[in-house]
């Protein structure tokens, strides 16, 4: 079982740590998974980096196609199942605040020049032996490097709630999680004035594998 970690737990996993990173569907079965590198954990949040080249265990529709070839009316409606692959591009460098229903993700292009922030609405995070796990949302919000944000699947969010993934309740309830992430994106409050786009990952530490 994973409990909320909570601020006065007795301890913080350190710097360089390898984590397994779990997506749940809202069934329990799993969406995704990586493992991932403690950066920084305490009792703002969590800061974890996926490096370029990583094994990930990914979701595509059921005769292995990317799930986003589906029209959009079947796509949350065809069975899914999970296949391994590698991490493409640059990695991505994810920070999870304490309790908060989103993580920013800080995407680079492989030279190292910044594109900008994903928020990736989700559950909080739930804490485990080394592990974290979540439920991605579906909602998501793109900010650029002029701090111009836009909404991203907006349109995927309808299909689920059609499709009965997600209740329109939820479905309500994210898309409050979602403008109260732009509210703190219209202020520039943290992580976003965090100044994570100036950092590097260790070049000692070794491309993670799910068979750790």
């Amino acid at each position: 079982m994973t409990a909320t970690v909570r601020p006065d737990a007795p301890a913080w996993w350190a710097s360089g740590t390898e984590i397994c990173s779990t997506y749940l569907h809202p069934d329990g079965t799993v969406e995704g998974q990586a493992v991932v590198r403690v950066v920084r954990h305490d009792e703002t949040g969590l800061v974890t980096w996926q490096a370029p080249g990583s094994e990930v265990l990914w979701s595509v529709l059921a005769d292995g196609a990317e799930i986003r070839t589906a029209p959009l009316a079947e796509r949350f409606r065809q069975p899914w199942k999970q296949v391994r692959r590698l991490w493409r591009g640059q990695g991505v460098l994810r920070v999870s605040p304490a309790e908060v229903p989103w993580t920013v993700w800080w995407f680079w292009t492989e030279a190292w020049r910044f594109r900008g922030w994903y928020v990736n609405l989700e559950r909080p995070l739930t804490f485990g032996d080394r592990e974290i796990r979540t439920t991605d949302h579906i909602l998501d919000i793109w900010v650029d490097t002029n701090r111009r944000w836009s909404w991203k699947d907006q349109d995927e969010l309808v299909a689920a709630t059609a499709a009965g993934r997600i209740s329109p309740a939820e479905a309500a309830q994210v898309r409050r999680d979602g403008q109260a992430a732009v509210e703190v994106i219209e202020r520039w409050g943290a992580p976003f004035s965090s100044g994570w786009e100036r950092w590097r990952p260790d070049p000692a530490w070794p491309i993670p594998t799910l068979d750790r």
